[in-house]
């Protein structure tokens, strides 16, 4: 039977390691935007867009921008997010390219 100090030490070295494995595997984790992913970054943006010219940070930034910094705040993949745009409300897709230009 493994002694107290053994199994202290086993616990000691294993649950760092466990806790690193768990972090990497979120952060690398790169799942596909769903329509609910776009309706909540789509209404994010709307709220935002409303908001910029009262704030500093957002003012005279494009759509395109500030779309970027709703994935960015979502934790969504943008080039993802904006291919799902362009298939769904293409229109909407064109209005953030333009702005981009």
């Amino acid at each position: 039977m493994p002694s107290q100090k053994a199994k202290a030490f086993v616990l000691k070295i294993s649950r760092p390691i466990l806790i690193g494995l768990i972090c990497v595997s979120v952060i690398h984790c790169t799942a596909e935007p769903t329509e609910e992913d776009v309706e909540r970054a789509r209404s994010e943006f709307l709220i935002m867009r409303f908001q910029a010219p009262f704030v500093r940070e957002l003012r005279g930034r494009s759509d395109m921008e500030l779309m970027q910094m709703v994935c960015r705040s979502k934790n969504l993949d943008c080039d993802a997010l904006l291919k799902r745009i362009e298939e769904s409300d293409p229109q909407f897709y064109r209005q953030l390219q333009a702005s981009q230009n």
